[in-house]
């Protein structure tokens, strides 16, 4: 099964020498309602493979659970915590504090770029990263200067795929 990112569903069984070109070709469309009717039906163990958002951020966790869908999706909570930088941050510094947590600044609107950005020092070297996608995509090393424009575009790419972007101490 193939979740698209628009949420169409795509499904064939599984046939071990098959190429991988003769899946593409072979699909069929389903809905998300007949595949979770399917995947929650008895003697059915679903061995998840989903990756970033919707997939690791306790959301599949969560309806697997609630659907009793059998598999491989662990916890609801500690997914969540995991894939959102920012509360897994949180969550490390109040367990101890002589761990080095890099001081952090999240964006969660365009309109809060620039004040972002000034909460830095002219010559300081910051990370900045989506906060909930995977895989460490879009996620670029800056020295802050008097021209931040690239820093200022790529909070606004981050922002069109995950809801908060971090700015964080170079470590």
């Amino acid at each position: 099964v193939y979740i698209t990112r628009n949420g169409r569903v795509l499904v064939l069984p599984y046939e071990q020498k098959r190429p991988p070109k003769w899946y593409a070709r072979k699909t069929h469309n389903s809905t998300l309602l007949n595949l979770f009717a399917h995947l929650s039906a008895p003697g059915v163990f679903t061995f998840s493979i989903l990756h970033g958002q919707h997939g690791e951020d306790g959301c599949m966790q969560g309806l697997a659970k609630f659907l009793d869908i059998k598999g491989s999706f662990g916890g609801v909570l500690a997914a969540a915590l995991a894939m959102s930088k920012s509360h897994c941050n949180t969550f490390v510094s109040g367990l101890a504090g002589e761990i080095n947590i890099p001081r952090s600044v999240t964006v969660s609107s365009k309109s809060d770029i620039q004040g972002a950005i000034s909460a830095w020092k002219t010559g300081e070297k910051i990370v900045v990263k989506p906060n909930s996608l995977g895989a460490s995509i879009l996620t670029e090393l800056y020295t802050i200067g008097t021209d931040n424009q690239q820093i200022s575009s790529l909070l606004k790419k981050i922002l069109t795929y995950d809801s908060a972007a971090l700015m964080q101490e170079f470590i």
